[in-house]
């Protein structure tokens, strides 16, 4: 059975986990620094933090920043043993379930594996937004970067681009 259990505590093996798979799967340009994330775990009220296991056994984990009109989709990570074998899918459709409009950033598709990263969005139901975007460094030491803005929505609503892009900047970039 797939479980995914909000984490709230940064001392826990859970936790140090989730980190490693962080720091594993992601350019060090696409995360923040390691203590400025374990804060947001602990007190960010938009930030949440979900460990995604199937029968136990640790499958991977999503974070996500809830807004009034929009959830975020920062970081969704799967361990390499766990992948091809659908959860991705699964954890997609859980959280498509219990949200009606979804962002997340994905990179242009400058090669194969970004081409099937945008596809496998596609397939769940996530458009392009036309509007260039650009994800803002996250440390001193990082650049940013020319990224897709992508959205999934079963709302009634439209949500304007800029209203996104600047709830984004404001409280996931503090900008």
């Amino acid at each position: 059975m797939l479980e995914l259990t909000k984490i709230k505590e940064t001392q826990s093996d859970e936790y140090a986990g989730i980190e490693q798979l962080l720091v594993s799967s992601f350019p060090t340009d696409e995360y923040r620094e390691l203590n400025e994330q374990q804060e947001n775990v602990r007190s960010n009220k938009h930030f949440e933090l979900i460990h995604i296991t199937y029968n136990g056994e640790p499958v991977g984990f999503v974070s996500i920043w809830n807004f009034d009109q929009f959830s975020y989709i920062e970081h969704f990570a799967t361990y390499p043993h766990m992948r091809n074998k659908g959860f991705g899918t699964i954890i997609m459709k859980r959280l498509q379930e219990e949200r009606d409009f979804i962002v997340l950033e994905a990179e242009l598709p400058t090669d194969t594996l970004k081409e099937r990263r945008i596809s496998f969005y596609k397939r769940l139901g996530f458009e392009i937004f036309d509007n260039e975007y650009i994800q803002p460094a996250y440390k001193k030491t990082s650049n940013s970067l020319r990224m897709n803005l992508m959205y999934w929505n079963n709302s009634n609503r439209e949500v304007p681009f800029q209203y996104i892009r600047n709830k984004i900047y404001t409280h996931v970039y503090n900008l």
